[in-house]
């Protein structure tokens, strides 16, 4: 049954295209916001109206005009007022916060170690809530700011739209209710986003990237996210991109999710690092296997969607240039056709903040989305 169209979704969606048009740094009239969006200049000034109440958006100042009539004024996402906590613990060794502003600008950064990798598999995921939870606490002191607007979490697996980890194999957490526990603790908004995604949110709105693209996140293991005409797709329960559990290698090695041959069984940062430390000659040969291997996962979504646009985001010592050209050759050799050509690759380039920075933006959206509904 198709989901029941209201009002409020209207409202929501038009604060959701406005703050977007502005993210991060861009400042318009709101005139101008009228004319990009095609929003009626009632529905325009109601929103900007209800985001400057918010402290979402600020005016900047009287835009210069020509000619006769009232100066118009500009107003701009506000940087100031708000900070956001946003947390990584997609390693399972550490555990990495920031306190960012409005923008996903990283203002401070810290990082402990995650006592869940040393305990047993039944006490991991709260020893580690224990972990993140002190240093929020912490994180939120020296934000030296009175206007928290929430707490954004990355974590590597299957995250639905509730905030569960429903199943995280490199951390070793199953059905965990992170979002939940976060929220009781500190009584603020709460997200809590697999990584892929929110690296891929980063690189669209503070990177380079395209309304359609793919990104892969190759670190402990290996994750995707995509984004269909400027869409984000989670799926039905939070769990579209698990490209690190396609089967590559039918008889190989057994993987945590219980298959054989998983592409993060052969293809994983610390795998390849360990390979190549072991013997750096071997630098081209692991280079050629990783591609083929990638290539195999890859093709598929990029023939069913028409995607030429793939990002890679992992360490710079094992996802380099030489890496990415093995990828490209052997993605062209299963893509390239006469009405289909390979993909562009890249390699992401915000850094380890990524998804820090990712999961700032998506808590910023989630807000500005239901605030109003």
């Amino acid at each position: 049954m198709p989901a029941k169209y209201v009002q409020q979704d209207v409202r929501a969606g038009n604060k959701s295209l406005i703050f977007t048009l502005m993210f991060p740094n861009e400042q318009y009239s709101r005139a101008d916001i009228a004319r990009i969006t095609g929003l009626s200049r009632v529905s325009t000034s109601s929103v900007i109206s209800q985001m400057l109440e918010m402290h979402m958006v600020r005016e900047v100042g009287i835009m210069r005009r020509e000619g006769r009539g009232k100066r118009a004024t500009s107003v701009s996402v506000d940087g100031d007022y708000w900070r956001i906590i946003t947390v990584d613990i997609s390693s399972a060794k550490t555990i990495t916060g920031a306190v960012t502003t409005l923008k996903a600008e990283v203002l401070e950064q810290m990082s402990v170690e995650n006592p869940g990798a040393a305990s047993g598999a039944d006490h991991s995921a709260e020893a580690s809530f224990e972990a993140v939870s002190t240093l929020v606490t912490q994180l939120i002191e020296h934000s030296n700011a009175a206007h928290i607007l929430g707490i954004s979490v990355s974590c590597s697996g299957a995250i639905d739209h509730e905030g569960n980890v429903i199943r995280s194999t490199s951390l070793g957490w199953f059905h965990f209710p992170l979002a939940h526990l976060l929220h009781e603790r500190f009584n603020l908004p709460v997200c809590v986003e697999n990584d892929a995604h929110l690296a891929l949110l980063a690189e669209r709105y503070l990177g380079k990237g395209t309304q359609n693209f793919l990104l892969v996140r190759m670190h402990r293991g290996v994750g995707a996210a995509i984004m269909i005409d400027d869409q984000l797709i989670t799926g039905p329960t939070g769990a579209a991109g698990e490209i690190g559990h396609v089967v590559v290698e039918p008889n190989g090695q057994a993987c945590v999710c219980g298959k054989r041959g998983c592409l993060e069984t052969v293809v994983s940062v610390p795998k390849m690092r360990k390979i190549i430390t072991a013997d750096p000659s071997s630098r081209a040969r692991v280079d050629a296997q990783a591609g083929q291997w990638l290539a195999m996962a890859l093709a598929l979504p990029v023939n069913l969607l028409e995607l030429n646009d793939i990002v890679i985001d992992g360490p710079e010592d094992v996802v380099d240039d030489e890496l990415l050209h093995a990828i490209g050759l052997a993605l062209k050799q299963r893509v390239d056709s006469d009405f289909l050509t390979a993909p562009h690759l890249r390699r992401c380039e915000l850094g380890e903040s990524a998804v820090l920075k990712g999961a700032a933006i998506k808590l910023v959206r989630t807000i500005v989305e239901q605030t109003g509904r």
